[in-house]
C-alpha cells in the first residue's frame, strides 16, 4: 500500500486533471492496479510509466484508438508513427493555405475584409480546371470577347497546375484579383478595340509597326541606352513617321503626344505582375524585358513630346 499512489498524487506529479485519468480508466487507458474497500483508485510506478508513455502519444496528437492499441501491441507503432506524421503534415499544409489565404485578406482595406474574405475562401477552392474557366470569364469580358493571338491565349489561362503550394496559392489570389480589376480589365479592353484613325486595311500594319517599336525599347533596355539618346530618338522617330504616314498625318509633336496617350491607354505596369504570377503558377522563367522595353519607349515618348 505504501508503493502505491493515490488519484490526486499521480495527477499532481504528471500535472493533469484527477478527471483525466478517470477518464482513461473508464476507457481502459490506464486502469490503477488496485482500487481500495472505499473505492479509491491506487497507481503504481509501472501507472505512472504507462500515464507518461500515454501522455507522450497525446502530445504527437496520436488519437484516443490509436494509443490503446499502442499500449495493448495490438498496433504496430511504426505503421502508426508514419501514419500520425502523415495526418500532421496534411494539417500543417492546411494550416500554411490559412494562413496565405489570411496574409492575402489582411492586404485588403479594413471594411471589406469579411467579404472579401469569404471571397478568397472560394477562389481558393477552385480546381485546375475551374481556375482556368475563371480566368478566361474575366480575360473575355475585359477584352470584348476577343482571345488575340491563341499562343498568348493559351499562355495565360491554360495548363494551370492541380496542386497549389502555398506560393501557388498566394500567386494564385493575386493573380485572380488582379483580373478582376477594373482598371486592369479597361487596358485590356483597350489593347483589344480598333485604334481610331487607323484605316481598316492598315490595322495588321499598324499593329506590325507598333511591335518595331516595342523591340527597339527592349533593345534599348538590353543595350543600356537612355531614352534620350541621340540615336534611339531617331530610331524612334523614324518608328512614328511609319505610323503617322498610315494615319494620313505627320509625326509632329501633336502625333507623338496622342501616341503616347494611346501607348498608355493599352499599358499598365500591372501587366508584368500579370505575367510574373503566371510563370511562377507554371513553373516558367520569367524575365521582364517586355514590361522595360514598354517602360522605355513610354519614357522615350515622352522625352520626344516635350518642347
Amino acid at each position: 500500500m505504501a508503493d502505491l499512489l493515490t488519484i490526486g498524487e499521480v495527477a499532481k506529479r504528471a500535472g493533469v486533471s484527477v478527471q483525466t485519468l478517470r477518464h482513461y480508466d473508464r476507457l481502459g487507458l490506464l486502469v490503477p492496479t488496485r482500487v481500495s474497500p472505499s473505492g479509491y483508485r491506487l497507481y503504481s510506478e509501472e501507472d505512472c510509466t504507462r500515464l507518461e508513455l500515454l501522455r507522450a502519444l497525446r502530445g504527437a496528437h496520436f488519437d484516443l484508438e490509436t494509443i490503446a492499441g499502442l499500449l495493448e501491441g495490438t498496433c504496430s507503432p511504426a505503421q502508426a508513427v508514419s501514419l500520425q506524421l502523415e495526418v500532421l503534415e496534411m494539417q500543417q499544409r492546411g494550416l500554411q493555405r490559412q494562413q496565405v489565404l489570411l496574409r492575402a485578406v489582411s492586404r485588403g482595406q479594413p471594411e471589406f475584409i469579411l467579404p472579401r474574405l469569404g471571397r478568397l475562401q472560394n477562389l481558393a477552392r477552385l480546381g485546375a480546371l475551374e481556375r482556368e474557366t475563371f480566368l478566361a470569364t474575366h480575360l473575355k469580358r475585359a477584352m470584348d470577347g476577343q482571345t488575340g493571338h491563341p499562343e498568348v491565349w493559351r499562355a495565360a489561362v491554360e495548363d494551370l497546375p492541380e496542386d497549389l503550394t502555398e506560393e501557388g496559392l498566394e500567386a494564385w489570389l493575386e493573380l485572380a484579383e488582379l483580373v478582376t480589376d477594373a482598371g486592369f480589365q479597361r487596358t485590356l479592353g483597350n489593347q483589344t478595340r480598333p485604334v481610331p484613325g487607323v484605316p481598316a486595311e492598315q490595322v495588321e500594319a499598324w499593329g506590325n509597326a507598333v511591335q518595331a517599336l516595342l523591340i527597339l525599347g527592349r533593345g534599348a533596355v538590353g543595350e543600356q541606352r537612355d531614352p534620350a539618346d541621340a540615336v534611339a530618338q531617331a530610331q524612334l522617330r523614324a518608328g512614328l513617321e511609319t505610323l503617322a504616314q498610315m494615319m494620313g498625318r505627320q509625326a509632329d509633336r501633336q502625333f507623338i503626344r496622342w501616341f503616347l496617350e494611346y501607348m498608355q491607354s493599352v499599358s499598365d505596369p500591372r501587366m508584368d505582375r500579370y505575367w510574373r504570377l503566371v510563370a511562377h503558377l507554371k513553373g516558367w522563367t520569367y524575365t521582364p524585358v517586355y514590361a522595360q522595353g514598354i517602360r522605355w519607349l513610354l519614357d522615350a515618348l515622352a522625352y520626344a513630346a516635350s518642347p
